[in-house]
């Protein structure tokens, strides 16, 4: 099995101010989300309850009445959007305002650990720089020893190998060839 590497605390430090800042803002999003549907089902009842209660009113009256009980339903559902616009509005400036606080109370902490995480992985980048430097300086001198083993060796032998062709008689005589030699004895014969 493969060693994984492990995050350094530096690195566990910014992954953890990230997800408590997204944490945070999650929480912003879905308590918005909250009071927006809460101010949804508020509306749709307020106009339904009305609708209800006017359309009773229409059943029970005469028939010039409900002519004005109708006419009287366009009025209070008008307001109640207005309103129910209003409330929304409120909602999205408070969520926008939340929202903010929340980045102004993690961005400092966020900052930090992404400097942090910064310098640490320059100080990683440096040591390893070194290292790789240092086993290059190593190879190098391993491979001028090799060489230079190398170089003593064969000065070592080329020396013995002059000592023992001074030592043998050098024979000066041609070596035949055997077409020549051939080609010589027939011309001798004829």
């Amino acid at each position: 099995m493969q060693n994984m590497p492990t995050a350094t605390p530096a690195a566990r430090e910014h992954i953890q101010a990230q997800m408590d800042f997204l944490t945070d803002v999650s929480k912003n999003f879905f308590h918005t989300a909250q009071r927006f549907n809460e101010a949804n089902m508020k509306v749709m009842q307020s106009i339904f309850a009305e609708t209800v209660s006017k359309t009773q009113q229409i059943m029970h009256s005469s028939p010039q009445q409900a002519l004005l009980v109708a006419s009287e339903i366009a009025q209070p559902a008008a307001e109640t959007i207005n309103a129910f616009n209003a409330n929304i509005a409120n909602i999205f400036a408070q969520a926008q305002e939340e929202i903010a606080k929340t980045a102004e109370q993690h961005v400092p902490k966020t900052t930090q650990a992404a400097r942090t995480l910064v310098q640490d992985v320059n100080k990683m980048t440096e040591e390893a720089r070194n290292q790789a430097s240092e086993r290059g300086k190593q190879a190098y001198e391993h491979i001028s020893t090799l060489i230079d083993k190398t170089y003593s060796a064969m000065q070592a032998n080329g020396q013995a190998g002059q000592a023992r062709s001074a030592s043998q008689p050098v024979t000066s005589q041609p070596a035949s060839h055997p077409v020549a030699g051939s080609a010589g004895a027939s011309k001798a014969g004829a």
